[in-house]
């Protein structure tokens, strides 16, 4: 896998889409394992609802890899209009995290989750709040460029 590269990269772009490799490879990871062991990879987020049909969860899992999949997108395509890509992908992400962290929110809150899924929860909230915050203070305003 080759990943795009421009002479004008500064360090904190670097660092965004060394945040972006990471997180994105965790997802998919997470995606991958929910795909292929569902009911092995609950237990190991220390799930105890466990679905009578795993492919509930495996649906969820190619969710879940197809969104730490995009992060890696900026680097993928051509070096141009990277700032611009970092930024969607960034804000893209943020909003799918912001709507899974809110649903799992109030399906704990309302009994319908057990307490393991507040990992869940917390991080899709603080990583889309990390997102809108690392979008507004380090790739500027969205002029399209």
């Amino acid at each position: 896998m080759r990943f795009a590269t421009t002479k004008g990269t500064t360090a904190v772009e670097g660092r965004i889409d060394l945040f972006c490799l990471l997180v994105g490879l965790g997802e998919m990871v997470t995606g991958v394992l929910l795909l292929s062991m569902p009911l092995w990879t609950l237990q190991l987020m220390s799930v105890q609802e466990v679905p009578s049909e795993p492919i509930y969860m495996r649906f969820i899992g190619a969710f879940v890899a197809a969104v730490g999949s995009a992060y890696w997108m900026p680097r993928l395509l051509s070096p141009r209009g990277l700032r611009r890509r970092r930024r969607t992908v960034l804000e893209l992400t943020a909003w799918v995290r912001c709507v899974v962290g809110l649903f799992v929110l109030v399906a704990v809150l309302a009994g319908a989750l057990g307490a393991a899924w507040w990992s869940v929860c917390l991080t899709d909230l603080g990583l889309a709040v990390f997102q809108v915050w690392l979008v507004g203070r380090f790739l500027g305003p969205s002029d399209g460029s």
